[in-house]
């Protein structure tokens, strides 16, 4: 069983790509974040002909975002660049050691020790064609689902395409 996350930055800019991505890799569960959009908005339709339930919370403009840290350094392109600035703060890696202290683990790192890959980029100075960009987008599981874990990746196809989210998909796999 595959369950994505993806920060779409805009789900009504961004349907085009949600759904392309969802024929090709066919998630059970996709859990979108800033959709940007009111639930009357939302487009329903376009889930369904594709064979997806939608259920929605949405709003007009940001919305919030569960965790959106740097666990590491490694999950940094400039560790030093991003010392203390938002997203890479001693105080948001506390708040998420913190979570991770309830039995929660990150499924990325069961199966990627590396650094260098990352599920954001900005839009500015060819953030994403140079890779200077941060793992901020988790998928973070308990014990039982660690165990049936059989990987978690992040797919930086849809980075590439015209008009993209400065988010890229991160999926997890279970057995």
């Amino acid at each position: 069983m595959k369950i994505a996350t993806w920060n779409v930055n805009s789900i009504v800019a961004r349907l085009p790509h949600v759904i392309r991505w969802l024929e090709a890799v066919q998630p059970a569960v996709l859990c979108m974040q800033e959709t940007k959009c009111t639930d009357d908005k939302f487009p329903f339709d376009e889930f369904s002909r594709i064979g997806y339930c939608a259920s929605v919370f949405g709003q007009q403009s940001y919305n919030g975002v569960a965790i959106v840290v740097a666990p590491e350094d490694r999950d940094v392109h400039n560790p030093q660049l991003w010392q203390e600035r938002i997203m890479c703060s001693q105080a948001e890696r506390v708040a998420l050691d913190e979570i991770k202290r309830w039995g929660f683990t990150d499924a990325f790192r069961l199966h990627h020790e590396e650094g260098g890959q990352f599920s954001w980029w900005d839009y500015r100075a060819g953030a994403f064609r140079r890779n200077m960009g941060l793992r901020i987008d988790h998928m973070w599981v308990t014990k039982p689902l660690v165990a049936r874990s059989q990987n978690t990746w992040i797919d930086i196809e849809p980075r590439t395409w015209e008009r993209p989210s400065d988010h890229a998909p991160v999926v997890a796999e279970f057995e």
